[in-house]
This record gives structure tokens, sequence and C-alpha cells, in this order.
């Protein structure tokens, strides 16, 4: 038993899987948000506000529960579990009651806090198991959150077409507790670390008064919102740019619509697939701020950050919906998105690097 607690692998990679692949499923939100609205009568748009509250949830407990994370990362694993796990449960309870406020408290709020708490849980745990590679460690176990999509959206489709939506929420629920209660069982700190409040506790004020932190936060912001606001339009532009090819005009409006939805089907796995890919790369954040804030202090400062995924969960959706909406050419409403993300991509790259000029100054100093 004591080299199983010993292992790295299975104290902080696989309960960091565990915790992660569960929570990550907040991004299957568009598998079943039209079949909410249509069973509790309510518009998409009032609907999606559920997925927004649960992101702006997560960044924000995130940047709270920080200190929480450095001192007891057990009991932050506990709490993310139940909090996940009732905010699920509950969203089904809402749907079953017809009652759409449920909806928002339980998979935005609720649930919201428990993406927050354990998103960020497991990411200093890797960094003190893995000190010789944080990165990769940190984006293999992040990895898991995107995974989440392409593993989940299927079996949600099949649960919801056998036993039901409210069901499907009811049955996963039950899944993910067992998940979640086995990763909060193993994971645990290496041995010999102590948490000491003298080193650890870093004063939130002093990190939002370096310039530094502000320029990271600004990247991290504008490269959620960019996403969300693709996230959100991908199944229309999918089928816009679809509809474009003139090969399928032969086609009955039955086959052309199976055509459609099976090219969807197949072009957001492949999505699926590089989202988790490219979450190897969003594991340089933490990295980033061990470089210039400290390992010890990880977890706050990595917190602190998380709150820009917050705000983006506010602005992504809204972002794409405005330029949307207000393209005079409305045959091409969904092309007029891509400059206003270049042009945002750009200014999170001039800011990213100023973050990195700023970096060779202190080691050089």
């Amino acid at each position: 038993m004591a080299r199983f607690t010993k292992n790295r692998w299975t104290s902080a990679i696989i309960p960091a899987l565990l915790i992660h692949i569960p929570i990550g499923t907040v991004y299957c939100w568009s598998v079943f948000k039209q079949l909410i609205a249509d069973q509790l009568h309510a518009s998409p748009a009032s609907v999606e506000w559920g997925f927004s509250l649960a992101i702006f949830f997560l960044g924000m407990s995130a940047a709270f529960a920080g200190p929480m994370v450095e001192k007891n990362i057990k009991k932050s694993a506990l709490i993310s579990m139940v909090c996940f796990v009732v905010g699920f449960a509950g969203t089904g309870v809402s749907i079953a009651l017809g009652f759409l406020p449920g909806v928002f408290i339980c998979y935005g709020a609720i649930m919201g806090v428990g993406l927050g708490i354990g998103y960020l849980t497991p990411v200093k745990n890797l960094m003190l198991w893995f000190a010789d590679n944080k990165g990769l460690a940190t984006g293999i176990a992040v990895a898991g959150f995107g995974l989440a999509k392409a593993i989940a959206s299927p079996v949600m489709e099949y649960l919801i077409g056998s036993i039901g939506l409210v069901n499907m929420f009811y049955t996963l629920a039950v899944v993910y507790a067992i998940m979640m209660l086995v990763g909060f069982l193993l994971i645990r700190r290496p041995a010999g670390w102590v948490y000491d409040p003298a080193t650890s506790y870093v004063s939130r004020v002093s990190i939002l008064k370096k310039p530094v932190f502000w320029g990271i936060w600004l990247a991290f912001y504008i490269n959620i919102t960019c996403g969300l606001a693709l996230i959100s339009q991908e199944k229309d532009i999918l089928h816009d740019v679809l509809k474009a090819f003139p090969q399928y005009a032969p086609l009955s409006p039955s086959a052309f619509a199976a055509a459609i939805s099976g090219i969807i089907g197949l072009v957001l796995a492949v999505d699926s697939v590089f989202n988790t890919a490219g979450r190897v790369g969003f594991s340089t954040l933490p990295v980033l701020l061990d470089q210039h804030f400290g390992t010890k202090t990880v977890s706050t400062t990595h917190g602190l950050t998380l709150s820009a995924w917050a705000f983006a969960g506010l602005s992504g959706n809204q972002l794409a919906s405005f330029v949307v909406t207000h393209t005079p050419d409305q045959a091409h409403r969904y092309a007029a998105l891509i400059p206003v993300l270049i042009v945002l991509f750009i200014i999170a790259l001039i800011s990213i690097s100023l973050v990195k000029a700023a970096g060779k100054r202190v080691a050089v100093a």
C-alpha cells in the first residue's frame, strides 16, 4: 500500500483525469440545450444563460478557491465532487419540474462552483509530483477536460434516446459521482510536502498590482472569448458552409439534412480531438505563472487568472451573436466573425509577447 501511495501516476495523473473528465462535460451543453428549451417551453436564448453562468461561476470560484486548494487538496476535491454532482442531478430535477430558474441555479451556479474548484484542484499537485516536467504533466491531465466532450457527447445522445433527457442527467450523475469519489480517495500530495502558511500565502492585491499578471490575464481572456464565440456558432457555421456546395442540390430535403448532420457530427468529433490535443499547450498557463510568481502560490495565482474564463463565458457567446445579427450581408454573417477574432488574437499575441519580454528582463536581472 505504501508503494501505491508513493506512485505519482496513481496519486496525481489518474485522480486528475477522474476529476477533469466529468467536469469537462460542461462543453457538451449543445447536445441537450435545445431539448431543455423544448421541454421547458423556453427560448434557446434564455436557456443559453445556463451555460454562460456555469462558465462564469467556474472562473469566479477558481479565483477565490486558490488558498483553500493550496492548504487542503482533499477538501477541495470533495467540495468539487459534491457541487458538481448535486448541480448535474439538480439540473435533471429542474427539467422534470419544468423550472427554468432551477437550471440556472443547478447547472449554472452549483455545478459551476464544482467546475472551478475541480479544475484548479489537480494542477499544483501535478506540478509537485512532476517537478521535472510540469508542463507535460498538467497538459495530460487538463487534456481530460477536453477529452470529456468527445467521450460524453455520444453517450449522452444514446442515453437521451433510450431513457430520456431527465434520466440521462440522473444516470450520469451517479457515474460521475463514482469517478470523482475515486479521484478524491486517490489524490494526495508528495511525501514530505507540508503546507506552510508563511510561504504559501500571497496577497491577491499584490498580484493584481503587477502588470505582468494583467498581460497574462488579457491573453487568456481573449483566447477563451474567441474559442467560445466559435463554439457557440460552430453547428450553424458548418450548416451554412455545407449548403453552399452545389453537389448537394440533387439530394432530397431529407437526404440533404441527413448528409449535413453526418458531416457536422464528423467535424465536431474531430474538433473534440483537436480540442483535447490543444489543451496540452493550454497547460502552459500554470507553468507560466510558476515562472513569474513561484510554485508555492501557483494555486492562488492560477485561480485569479481563471477569473478571465468567467468573464469570457459572459462575453464570448454574446460577441458572436452581436456580430452575426448585425452583419448587413446575412448570407455571409458567420464569415464576418473571423476578422473580428483575428484582431482579438493579434491583441492577445502582443500582450503575451510583452509578458515574455518581461520574463527575460527578470531572468537577466
